[in-house]
């Protein structure tokens, strides 16, 4: 909300709620005063410094605001732009393809703003900026993943020579910054992904221009996603001989009941709301497939289980599926003029996309920059990765099932002098450090919580462990953490569903 509406005192409220850490500064420690930017920071209205006065007012008045405490975002007066700003122009500033959106200003987001919240563990990070509102599309897409995989697909198409035109799935506030952005697209419209298509169709037509692909990174199947992939229909429709392309890092609807299984959640996937939810979202992925030329996948693992799915929806016959009755699955299948078994076979290898498998690749570290296993720490274990519900169980399984088993096994082995120390580096860990099973190996020092660390400290870790430790559970995807870790010259440690995607042969488990 604008100044004076309340945002402080809902701010407060929300403070004190169980795991949420507001902003604190206080302007009476010299090291807040040191740390704080707000001396940097420039009015973009007069072009000048911020006084000493206003800032003291704002934090004794309103409280911390995070506006003051960064100097990534340029600082705008709000009620001034509502005042006398346009509204096209407030929305503008900064769009989602603005040049600050790059790894570099994201830290230094992070490392600005983490020294002014509560060390205590936390679940949410609660900033009251009334500038929120024009701050939203950019925090959003600074901190969203959609835009790394949307640039890394948009970076390959470029080197094989392709113009980008961009269409979000979502909104687009400007297309100024689209040109400069990295790498460069072309952007056609603001606003809505219908308008934004609906201007670039009109270009198309005006120029008569016809697109030779149409790319799509399809990396998650948010709502915002899937009413974006409803409308390929109609792109199919005014671009016949465009080529789909789609690139997807999982197969969605088996993630989907892996995360709900492995948060405990059986009751809700067996209730009948959820089996047509995911039924819909099943459909949905599966036809999107079907009309794509090309679908490229990050393993063979991805690539046989939608065979097998794609062979299950369109193919064989009188084959009910998993998580639905047959007729809630008919709803969008393909024509077939025969029931018979051979028209369904037809049918099934027209609906069938090409599969192709883009591996993932990390840069490895040259080999001057890897410790040597003399400079490591012994016994350290390292995991890194945000706690999402299938990381939690993951963990939790490490930690209740394994490291008591291991240091037992470590004790008995009287020529063996060395303590085992997992530590946990990503976000949404720390508020963790409490609870069982890990508050009782974190007093002993056999689990070391880091929480989020910036890019350093994170090397730092890497050549500090001896071990990757991978503890994954879950059978869609890739295991990118792993191929980061090997980058960096630490071994993996990890399960048998951690080798998809490692293109690894076939090798006997380790009892």
């Amino acid at each position: 909300g604008l100044q004076r509406s309340g945002t402080s005192t809902l701010a407060e409220l929300l403070g004190v709620l169980p795991g949420v850490s507001p902003l604190h500064f206080d302007a009476r420690s010299a090291r807040h005063m040191e740390a704080a930017p707000w001396k940097s920071l420039v009015d973009v209205h007069t072009g000048r410094r911020m006084k000493w006065a206003y800032f003291r007012e704002v934090v004794s008045t309103g409280g911390a605001e995070g506006k003051l405490l960064q100097s990534v975002f340029p600082y705008r007066y709000a009620v001034w732009d509502a005042k006398f700003g346009r509204l096209p122009a407030l929305l503008a500033h900064p769009s989602r393809l603005s040049p600050l959106l790059t790894n570099a200003t994201r830290e230094q987001l992070w490392d600005e703003w983490r020294q002014f919240w509560s060390t205590r563990p936390a679940r949410v990070l609660l900033d009251k900026s009334p500038e929120n509102v024009l701050m939203a599309p950019f925090l959003e897409a600074l901190l969203g993943r959609r835009r790394q995989r949307a640039a890394q697909l948009s970076a390959a198409l470029g080197k094989l020579g392709y113009a980008i035109h961009y269409v979000a799935a979502g909104p687009l506030n400007s297309t100024a910054a689209c040109a400069s952005a990295t790498p460069a697209v072309i952007c056609h419209g603001e606003g809505d992904t219908d308008a934004q298509y609906g201007a670039y169709a009109a270009w198309a037509k005006a120029t008569r221009a016809t697109p030779t692909l149409a790319a799509v990174a399809f990396t998650s199947l948010t709502l915002e996603v899937s009413r974006a992939l409803l409308r390929l229909p109609r792109a199919a429709f005014d671009f016949p001989t465009a080529h789909l392309v789609l690139f997807t890092d999982d197969i969605h609807f088996e993630r989907t009941r892996y995360i709900l299984r492995l948060a405990g959640k059986e009751a809700l996937l067996r209730a009948p709301d959820t089996t047509r939810v995911l039924a819909g979202a099943k459909r949905l992925e599966l036809a999107t497939y079907a009309r794509a030329r090309l679908v490229l996948l990050i393993s063979e693992q991805d690539a046989s289980t939608l065979r097998q799915a794609m062979g299950a929806r369109y193919g064989a016959p009188d084959a009910p599926t998993d998580d639905a009755p047959a007729d809630a699955e008919a709803a969008d299948a393909p024509p077939v003029a025969s029931t018979t078994e051979a028209a369904r076979s037809t049918a099934a290898a027209e609906a069938t996309p090409h599969l192709g498998l883009m591996p993932f690749g990390a840069s490895p570290l040259p080999p001057s920059e890897v410790a040597a296993l003399s400079a490591r720490v012994a016994g350290t274990m390292l995991y890194v990765g945000t706690c999402h519900p299938v990381a939690k169980a993951s963990v939790t399984w490490l930690v209740r099932e394994v490291l008591p088993r291991l240091e037992r096994r470590l004790k008995r082995a009287s020529a063996l002098r060395t303590t085992p120390q997992l530590r946990l580096a990503g976000t949404g860990w720390l508020s963790l450090a409490s609870e069982a099973p890990f508050a009782q190996l974190v007093e002993s020092g056999t689990l070391v919580v880091l929480g989020k660390l910036s890019v350093a400290a994170l090397a730092q870790e890497y050549q500090r462990a001896t071990l990757f430790i991978s503890p994954l559970l879950n059978a869609t995807g890739i295991a990118t953490k792993n191929f980061h870790a090997m980058a960096a010259g630490l071994p993996v440690l990890t399960t048998p569903m951690g080798t998809a995607g490692l293109l690894l042969p076939a090798a006997p488990l380790i009892a």
